[in-house]
């Protein structure tokens, strides 16, 4: 399974920005990375926080292109290990890097934190055996990814370890994943005996239908993913919340965060500073759209969450809001919000 997710990765081209911005998910992309910042952001400052005075090292599992690499540079991380299985990513990463360095010497802003670039299957090698001194992090980080080591019991409990021995006593293990539950849920909502649900953004296809009716197994639990152009039938696993913990419990951790992207949302957007980076990141898309420029969904009623907001039907989670109510809103289409809160945030920290 490894070397299929590598192979997957390996030929999935780099886009561009004019490309990325005409994307039907361009939005949604820019919305999971939101969630991305917040999390990484404010566990940033609780290892701040709890490790006062210490240059904060950071393990990046699953690093693919160096997509979080601003995000550390922006949270004054010291140094940076970057591993992934797909040695294309992996070179993208370090040309990345390269070109953020040569940038800092010209403009002399910033300090760019030092950097390392490992291509390694962390579900089958033990990380500590890459190098004489393998380091131990405040912080370890597995972004969008941590699913597709649960094709076997072997594969997760390596991952898992590999993850939980780098840690420093105190440090946290974050990511984000797909929401096994709430997979599970809208499979079976489905009526008939199909094994596929999804809209025109985002598909997820079973390649049996027992799954609809029979106990789900742990691991190997099998499904294919696709996301408008951008993802083609990728394989990724269910992952049981719940075994995870138990492999984290074995090696020290407990679990301190477990939430689907909506409730993180919810409990995030009402902070200013987070709040703020919505529009920053231009994670939401104004509703009604503006003279000329058009709306990302063609869908009729994918914006009706929006529509009866600016009603006066919809909720309001700060005093702004009100304000906001003459338009125009952030919002995403439905079908957008819904393969958005198809997955969920997570944070494990290790015993001190």
């Amino acid at each position: 399974a490894g070397q299929e997710v590598a192979q997957h990765y390996n030929q999935v081209l780099q886009s561009s920005i004019a490309s990325r911005a005409e994307s039907r998910a361009f939005y949604l992309r820019n919305f999971n990375n939101w969630v991305k910042s917040v999390l990484i952001g404010s566990h940033l400052r609780i290892i701040e926080r709890q490790f006062i005075n210490s240059d904060i090292r950071v393990l990046d599992l699953c690093s693919g292109k160096g997509g979080d690499l601003l995000k550390w540079r922006k949270g004054g991380v010291a140094k940076i290990v970057f591993v992934d299985i797909a040695d294309v990513s992996v070179e993208q990463c370090r040309r990345r890097y390269g070109e953020m360095a040569e940038q800092q010497q010209r403009d002399g802003r910033g300090r760019l934190p030092r950097a390392e670039f490992h291509v390694a299957d962390a579900t089958a090698v033990r990380l500590r055996d890459l190098q004489p001194a393998w380091p131990q992090f405040h912080l370890v980080s597995c972004q969008f990814s941590l699913h597709y080591c649960f094709q076997s019991y072997q594969a997760a409990r390596q991952f898992v370890r590999n993850a939980c021995e780098s840690l420093l006593p105190g440090g946290y293990f974050i990511g984000t994943l797909p929401d096994a539950n709430e997979i599970v849920r809208r499979l079976r909502r489905k009526p008939g005996s199909e094994a596929a649900f999804g809209n025109g953004v985002y598909n997820v296809t079973f390649s049996s239908s027992a799954v609809k009716t029979q106990q789900v197994p742990l691991f190997g639990c099998k499904y294919h993913f696709s996301l408008e152009k951008q993802v083609q039938d990728c394989p990724e696993y269910l992952v049981y919340f719940p075994v995870l913990e138990q492999l984290c419990s074995e090696y020290g951790l407990r679990c301190t965060l477990r939430q689907n992207f909506a409730k993180f949302y919810r409990d995030h957007v009402t902070q200013p500073e987070w709040r703020s980076l919505l529009g920053v990141m231009q994670s939401l898309e104004p509703y009604p759209n503006a003279d000329g420029v058009e709306l990302k969904s063609q869908v009729e009623g994918d914006y009706r969450a929006a529509q009866a907001y600016l009603n006066g039907d919809g909720r309001c989670d700060t005093e702004e809001d009100e304000r906001d109510r003459n338009g125009p809103v952030g919002t995403l289409s439905m079908e957008e919000w819904e393969a958005a809160t198809l997955y969920m945030v997570f944070a494990f920290q290790r015993a001190e």
